[in-house]
Order: structure tokens, then C-alpha cells, then sequence
């Protein structure tokens, strides 16, 4: 008889940090020997249970309709199945004993298996499996500054580890084999999974690492509520991808750059036309003007490299598709560089992310992607985002916004200017006021003059932007819908304003 696995915590001493309830599934955050550690509590299953989670599990994997139904009506029907598999057998169930059988059908068939209460956790941003035999780890959002947590899930052999690899793979379309034993991809929840199958290419056998995202984007409002940055940095931020400025987001893995990226997106004007490029899609932006493109890669050694659609195919091709704002993922290469701001600079607003952990190696990889000099002067500069300790919390700071200052000719290598930065002893931004702001920042200075307009002007329009999102965060508007709203208000009453329409 087929037995699900049922986890449970184990009884060790641990000082406690937090418990919750992830759906039926206790959770428990502590500390063990100085070693984070994270521990689920499955429902038990008796006997009698356990043999009608085996008869009704057979019945509904190989008839269920599951894509024809709603989540609700899912529930009902995994109910009558698990009944009757109780009546067949002679048994009679409670109702609290069907609502554990349903649960285990559930993360066997459409769910993630032995991992399926740590994916349903909000609070996980991260998941590692290194091997069969070996616990699970986790990264948490609230207990980041311990690292990789130590789990109590597993996968029990090889053979179920592969299995759910090859899985998960099938689930979105891909194939994971032998002959191409790796692969990333996003799993139908929105996660994106990287995993290694068998020992072709790992020493240790079958492994994966699962990224998960929020299931509503951050959004400006809530980075600034958070501390990530301040509203004038925001404000600054804003305008200067407002005025089709290019912009770099740099800073090590997993430290916010493409959080911060959807964020800023998010407040942009909804009637414009937004094409982003991504080798996996993690940009979220609001309405429909929007491509979301995706590179294509060869996933089977038999495949010809001429089929592949790479970063700067896509690039080219985007320029036939009128955007104004031309968002890439990350640019790795020299030619993904010299693609991205020969595309970005045609009169369209441009964004990307590169890894770097500060101004300086930021322009020293620019340089060695041979990038040329003149380029420099068609960007606007970096922020640079970091990830900082406190206690057991780790959290997201953007610690520098940083101009890069055109050469003063062709042999030039540019410079770099630190407009604001994070001052870490107090966790406060600098500097904290528009006229100080104006004071650093040559290149405010350069726009205004080469737009005819008086350097107040540009003030004006970034305080007015300041106190916009100082109203979002007074007000607790933090939800994606919520502040996509306001900026698509935002963006009309200035039309109505300039058309002196105002009422």
C-alpha cells in the first residue's frame, strides 16, 4: 500500500523564534546549536486513513478533470472521491480525517510533493535540495541573517528525487533527461527552479534550488515603508526613468535589483508602451501595454544553436515594436551591453540589472565588456543595492545612487559621482532634502540646462513626486492594484493640469 511521507518535527530542544500555521501544516523558526532551523508538523495519518488515501489516490490520478475545474469545486470533488474510497474499503471517516486525507491527494497530485508545505509558505524566499537523504534548507524572509535554514524535509532516495525533477519539468513543458540533465525554468506558481538530474553533471546525485517570489510584487510605496530606500531616492529614481534616462540596478544575487526594478516600473505612465527582456520572466508590471519577451534556449543536444533566440536577438527585434521603455533582465556580456544602449539610447527609456557591489565595479565591468567611452554619456548612472545584517533579519538597502559623469573626450573613462548614500551606523539615507539633492547632482544640473529650463524646475517636479509617495505611504497604499491605480490618477491629473482642465 502506497503510504504518503509525513513529516514531523523532531523532539529536540531548540530555542523557539516564531510558530505559525502554514494551511494545515504547523510551523516551527528556531535555533538549535547556533544553527537556524525550520521545522514542519504534517498531519498524522491512522491507519484507516491511510488506506483511503491509497484507494482514492489511484482513482484520482488517472481520472481526475482537474484542469476543467475551480480550486473550490477541486475540493468538493477530491471530498466524494475520498469518501467513497472509505466506503469501498468498509471504513467510515470523520470529516476531519477526510480534510487530512485531501491534503496529502493534494500535494502528491497538484502540489510539490515533499515540499509542497515550505512552497505554500509566504514567508520562504528560497529553497535548496542537495541531494537524496539530505535535509532540505531554506532562506527566510524574516530570519535571513541565519542563513540557510535546516529543515526536517527530505527527499527519501534518488529514484522519488528525479522523479519529481523530471515532474516539474514536464509541468511547464520542458524536458530534463539524460541527454540534457540540467535546466532552469518557471514553475506554474511563478518560481523558477534551476536543477541538476542524476550524476551527469553533480558528484552527489539529483539537486534543485526553487526561487520563490511574492505572489504580489513589492511595490515602491511598501520598499520605502521597509526601509529599502527613502522617498526622495524613490522620487529621484522615478523621475530620472521618467525623463528616459538608462539606469543600472547592480549588487550581488538576492540582494532586491530586480525587486527594485518591477517597483519603479510600477509607477511609470500606464498609457506608455513597455517591451522588457528576461531570460526567465520575473518582471511584473501592471496593465496590458506591455511584450513580455523571453529568450529561447536549447534544451536538447540535438537541437541546431541556430534555433536558440538569444538576449540581443530579442533587442534588435524590439525596435520594430515601438516601445518606449526597452526593460532587459540583466546584461552579462559585452555584447548585451553594447545591444542594450544602442537600443536604449534610439529615444527610449531603458533599465537593466548587472552584478556589481558598488559604483566603482560597476564602471571597471563596464570597461571590461569594452564598453566605449562615449557610451558612458548616455548613461545615467547606478544604484547599487546590498544586503545588511541586523540580528537574525537581513535586510535589503540600497546603499549608494551613483552618476556616472561623461567623459570629457573620446579618451576619457568617465567618473563616477555618489548622488546619495546609506549610512549604516544609523540606517538613515543622505541626503534628505531636494535643495541638497540638487546641490550633488551634476547631471539635474546638465538636463535642465539642455531643456532650457531653470534648475527649479526640476526640483519642483521631484519634490511633487516626493510628496506623491509620502501620501502612498501615510496612507497605507501598498498593494500592486492599489498603487498601479494611484500612478495611472497621478498620471492623468498632470495631463488634465497641463491642458488647464482642472476642475
Amino acid at each position: 500500500m502506497h503510504r504518503p511521507t509525513q513529516f514531523k518535527s523532531p523532539a529536540l530542544d531548540f530555542r523557539p523564534l516564531e510558530e505559525y500555521d502554514v494551511g494545515v501544516v504547523h510551523v516551527r523558526v528556531g535555533l538549535k546549536k547556533g544553527e537556524g532551523v525550520y521545522f514542519v508538523d504534517e498531519p498524522v495519518l491512522t491507519p484507516s486513513e491511510e488506506a483511503s488515501y491509497a484507494s482514492a489516490l489511484d482513482t484520482v490520478y488517472f481520472t481526475f478533470p482537474a484542469e476543467e475545474l475551480t480550486s473550490e469545486q477541486v475540493g468538493d470533488v477530491l471530498r466524494d472521491q475520498v469518501n467513497h474510497a472509505a466506503d469501498s474499503l468498509g471504513l467510515e471517516l470523520p470529516p476531519e480525517s477526510v480534510d487530512k486525507v485531501i491534503y496529502y491527494i493534494r500535494r502528491e497530485i497538484f502540489g510539490y510533493g515533499p515540499i509542497d508545505a515550505v512552497m505554500l509558505d509566504p514567508a520562504i524566499e528560497d529553497i535548496a535540495c542537495d541531494g537524496a537523504g539530505v535535509p532540505i534548507t531554506i532562506k527566510h524572509r524574516r530570519y535571513g541573517n541565519l542563513g540557510w535554514l535546516l529543515t526536517n524535509v527530505l527527499f527519501l532516495d534518488e529514484a522519488s528525487l528525479s522523479d519529481f525533477i523530471r515532474r516539474q519539468a514536464h509541468r511547464v513543458g520542458r524536458g530534463v533527461s539524460v541527454a540534457q540533465p540540467y535546466g532552469d525554468f518557471i514553475l506554474p506558481d511563478g518560481s523558477r527552479m534551476a536543477c541538476n538530474l542524476g550524476r551527469e553533471v553533480t558528484a552527489d546525485g539529483s539537486s534543485f534550488t526553487i526561487r520563490k517570489f511574492p505572489a504580489q510584487p513589492y511595490t515602491l510605496p511598501a520598499l520605502i515603508r521597509d526601509g529599502m530606500l527613502s522617498s526622495l531616492m524613490a522620487a529621484y529614481l522615478w523621475y530620472v526613468i521618467e525623463q528616459k534616462r538608462i539606469i543600472f540596478l547592480a549588487g550581488p544575487t538576492a540582494s532586491g535589483k530586480t525587486t527594485l526594478s518591477s517597483a519603479l516600473l510600477n509607477m511609470l505612465d500606464p498609457k506608455l508602451r513597455y517591451v522588457t527582456i528576461e531570460d526567465t520572466p520575473e518582471i511584473k508590471l501592471p496593465g496590458f501595454r506591455k511584450v513580455p519577451h523571453v529568450t529561447r534556449r536549447s534544451y536538447t543536444m540535438t537541437t541546431d544553436p541556430q534555433y536558440e533566440v538569444k538576449l540581443v536577438d530579442l533587442m534588435a527585434h524590439s525596435m520594430r515594436e515601438r516601445p518606449d521603455y526597452l526593460i532587459v533582465g540583466e546584461v552579462r556580456t559585452a555584447e548585451q551591453l553594447l545591444a542594450f544602449t544602442r537600443t536604449a539610447t534610439t529615444g527610449h527609456g531603458g533599465v537593466t540589472t548587472i552584478h556589481a557591489n558598488d559604483p566603482q565595479t560597476l564602471l571597471i565591468r563596464l570597461r571590461a565588456m569594452n564598453a566605449d567611452p562615449s557610451a558612458l554619456d548616455l548613461l545615467w548612472g547606478a544604484v547599487v543595492t546590498n544586503c545588511w545584517g541586523r540580528g537574525v533579519r537581513q535586510l535589503r538597502r540600497v546603499t549608494s545612487i551613483s552618476e556616472i559623469l561623461p567623459p570629457e573626450d573620446t579618451r576619457g573613462e568617465g567618473k563616477i559621482e555618489t548622488i546619495f548614500a546609506w549610512k549604516e551606523p544609523v540606517d538613515r539615507f543622505h541626503p534628505e532634502e531636494v535643495d541638497e539633492l540638487q546641490r550633488l547632482s551634476s547631471r539635474l544640473r546638465l538636463l535642465a540646462r539642455s531643456r532650457g529650463e531653470p534648475d527649479s524646475a526640476v526640483g519642483q517636479a521631484i519634490e511633487e513626486k516626493h510628496a506623491f509617495l509620502n501620501h502612498l505611504v501615510e496612507n497605507c497604499t501598498f498593494g500592486f492594484k492599489a498603487v498601479s491605480q494611484a500612478a495611472k490618477q497621478y498620471y492623468t491629473r498632470r495631463i488634465l493640469v497641463e491642458a488647464g482642465w482642472t476642475r
